[in-house]
């Protein structure tokens, strides 16, 4: 047990011999361990291959930095190359640097500076313990890690990591984690900074990363309890690296990746650049994807929601080329904003349940999908809005209802040409199986409220609307410009389609 004063003098020490050649070298071992409250216990490293909290002694001093009782803080400031802190392996017991107690506080600052004899000039946290199980209104664990390239490195060869965090809170509320990881970029594609695993157990837990540069990787962060709160910001090209694709693969969420299991949970991610993926993972009640927004290009998003009350808010997506995937199970709200001058990008919404989705897209050549279900015989009343300005797009809707009550409602508003690219006419509708831009309703008492051109002509536009299973079914449509064609198919008694089209060239065929 090293006690205040004698761990204040150990750092002094080691703060006058760095000044040295030879120990500024590096290659320092630092064990510390504390029994009892209030312990505070600074570490200063200069050099290369600098270790805090190694496992070099043995297999029985796995926790090399030790902290039990309440209110205890631990410091290390590390300035080199290579530099490590907790060594022990989270996959074999091996705890690395851990905090007992309530009221805890670890803060880890490491900075690289150039070292040519390195491979990688990154610096490392391997595996940090804090538990808790006091009842706390304020921050109970606290850690805030901040890996930084420093002033004189070679972007190329630094390279952060951050092996496994564990924050555990059995008596309620409040932990969190900062970390701020910046300056990595990668010669031959190599990867940049990266975060294993992020994990929060308990209630009101605030886990907050920042990753600037290039091919950064958060593998996970996991929160479990009620009214956590998770903001990711990326800032670089290639972050993210990992699988998702075809419209963020399918909205089952992976790469780097957001899990949360609880209520009134809240994920926010900013991303700027080309080539990030990312994914969101939600179970419980009331949960919310909060700002998310994208700029850039070639991104992909992958966004799951599972139970009650469930809202994502895409702020904005402004950038050509992105997949947007989003799965949303149970009472969901939708709102998604593909911004100006967005072009070939690629959504695609699935709701099942009690749904309200609001989609608006500008730019051109975007492919627009959204799905919304009745969920196990329950659900169905689906709201969908969408409104479309820009050329070339594909819209497409389905929304399904029970044989009672379901009462769809899809209002469209499109601004542009050549919208659901052309087809259909075949001598005026023969043979189709609907198709171009269609707009699919099951169920009673569904409304389609479709508007084209509204002050200026909008061209070449191309809408089937289908109405089945049920009755008291409603279209109405108003199409300004010219050569757009409507198709409507009506089954079922006492429907009504209310159809204008102003301009030339214009088709509209009405089966009931």
């Amino acid at each position: 047990m090293i006690s205040f004063k004698k761990m204040l003098l150990a750092a002094t020490a080691v703060g006058l011999v760095s000044a040295s050649g030879a120990a500024y070298a590096g290659s320092n071992d630092t064990d510390v361990r504390q029994n009892g409250n209030e312990n505070r216990a600074r570490v200063v490293q200069n050099g290369q291959n600098n270790r805090a909290g190694s496992n070099s002694v043995g297999p029985t001093y796995n926790h090399r930095v030790q902290q039990n009782g309440d209110h205890n803080e631990f410091t290390a400031t590390q300035t080199g190359a290579a530099n490590k802190i907790a060594t022990g392996s989270p996959f074999s017991g091996q705890s690395g640097v851990v905090q007992q107690g309530a009221y805890n506080k670890i803060t880890i600052d490491q900075s690289s500076s150039a070292n040519t004899a390195e491979t990688v000039n990154g610096n490392y946290v391997y595996t940090v313990k804090q538990t808790s199980a006091a009842t706390a209104t304020a921050a109970t664990n606290e850690l805030t890690v901040n890996q930084s390239a420093g002033t004189s490195s070679p972007a190329n060869f630094v390279r952060h990591r951050i092996e496994r965090v564990t924050q555990t809170h059995t008596g309620g509320t409040k932990n969190a984690i900062t970390v701020t990881q910046r300056g990595a970029d990668s010669a031959n594609n190599q990867s940049g900074n990266n975060i294993n695993v992020l994990s929060q157990n308990g209630a009101g837990n605030t886990a907050t990363v920042t990753q600037d540069g290039k091919r950064n990787f958060v593998s996970e962060l996991s929160q479990t309890g009620s009214d956590n709160t998770s903001s990711l910001s990326f800032t670089g090209n290639s972050n993210g690296s990992g699988s998702l694709a075809g419209v963020a693969a399918a909205a089952g969420a992976a790469a780097s990746k957001v899990l949360q299991n609880g209520s009134g949970n809240i994920a926010n991610i900013s991303a700027t650049g080309d080539s990030n993926q990312f994914g969101v993972n939600q179970s419980g009640t009331t949960n919310t994807v909060g700002t998310l927004v994208i700029t850039g290009s070639r991104n992909e998003l992958g966004v799951k929601q599972n139970g009650s009350t469930n809202v994502a808010t895409l702020g904005v997506i402004a950038g050509s080329d992105n997949q947007v995937g989003i799965n949303q199970n149970g009472t969901n709200t939708l709102s998604l904003d593909l911004y100006a001058s967005s072009g070939l990008n690629d959504v695609s919404v699935t709701q099942d349940g009690t749904n309200d989705a609001d989609i608006d897209v500008t730019g051109n050549s975007n492919a627009v999908t959204l799905g919304q279900g009745l969920n196990g015989g329950s659900g169905g009343f689906n709201t969908a809005d969408l409104d479309v300005v820009g050329d070339s797009n594909i819209l497409n809707v389905q929304q399904a209802g029970g044989l009672v009550g379901s009462k769809n409602s899809a209002t469209v508003s499109i601004t542009g040409s050549n919208n659901n690219t052309s087809a259909f006419n075949t001598a005026f509708f023969g043979t189709t199986s609907l198709t171009p831009g269609s707009i699919t309703q099951t169920g009673n008492g569904n409304s389609v409220n479709l508007t084209v051109g509204g002050a200026a002509n909008a061209d070449n536009n191309t809408f089937a609307f289908s109405q089945t299973g049920g009755n008291s079914n409603s279209i109405t449509g108003a199409v300004n410009g010219s050569g757009n064609q409507a198709l409507v198919v009506q089954v079922g008694s006492s429907n009504i389609t209310n159809f204008s089209q102003t301009g030339s060239q214009n088709f509209v065929s009405v089966n009931q």
